[in-house]
């Protein structure tokens, strides 16, 4: 009978594709099944690309990413669509997604730690997105997402044009631990939606090093090459 309902629904309100447009299925949530396939993934190993973004500068023991993200391509709507356009389930959504794959390794990793957003800034959003892709990614690995231990004591100006330098010099000092006594010896990830240059992770890990954690890696939902 709910099945009947919900494609009842579907025919008088049709849920739209979040990627595509297409309406929904009843049984398809957020990304339609297609748009699931079509999606460019990387492989998920320890050896992608992003590492060598970090190299010199922040020890990652896993620099792991989920999708290419490729211009005016589904991953970038999709991104569009979370940060822009009120939807943070969309992240939940994708996270999970993400998660299924990261289930298949070993990663002992105690806790994930979402880049945080600025308190003014998180509050005129609604949300952070990248606590909502961390958030997927507990519902299916059970690792605990931390949303309150590293925090941003500053608002910063958008790092779209900035240089690599300059992306650095603009987060550098701006992310503080809030408890050293939750991060002693552990091994934090720090999720984020998009790394480009990595400036932001870079300065999130040192802070975390910094206080006292064993060891970081990195875990984004996509990739720009």
């Amino acid at each position: 009978m709910k099945t009947y309902f919900s494609a009842f629904l579907d025919l008088i309100f049709p849920r739209p594709c979040l990627a595509c447009g297409a309406s929904l299925l009843s049984q398809e949530n957020q990304v339609c099944i297609q748009c699931q396939i079509d999606l460019p993934r990387n492989e998920i190993n320890q050896n992608l690309e992003t590492d060598k973004r970090f190299w010199g500068k922040l020890p990652v023991q896993y620099s792991l990413s989920f999708l290419q993200y490729n211009r005016k391509g589904l991953v970038q709507k999709l991104i569009h669509q979370l940060k822009y356009r009120n939807q943070p389930d969309l992240g939940v959504f994708l996270g999970k997604l993400f998660g299924e794959e990261l289930k298949k390794m070993d990663l002992m990793i105690d806790a994930w730690i979402p880049v945080p957003l600025h308190p003014s800034k998180e509050k005129q959003r609604g949300y952070n997105q990248a606590t909502c892709i961390a958030q997927g990614l507990s519902e299916t690995t059970t690792i605990p997402t931390i949303t309150d231990l590293l925090r941003r004591s500053k608002v910063t100006s958008t790092q779209t044009k900035k240089s690599r330098i300059e992306r650095f010099e603009n987060v550098a000092t701006i992310f503080e631990v809030a408890d050293m006594k939750q991060v002693k010896g552990k091994h934090f990830a720090i999720v984020d939606d998009v790394i480009t240059t990595g400036s932001t992770i870079e300065a999130c890990g040192l802070a975390l090093l910094e206080a006292g954690a064993k060891s970081i890696s990195v875990v984004s939902l996509a990739t720009v090459k």
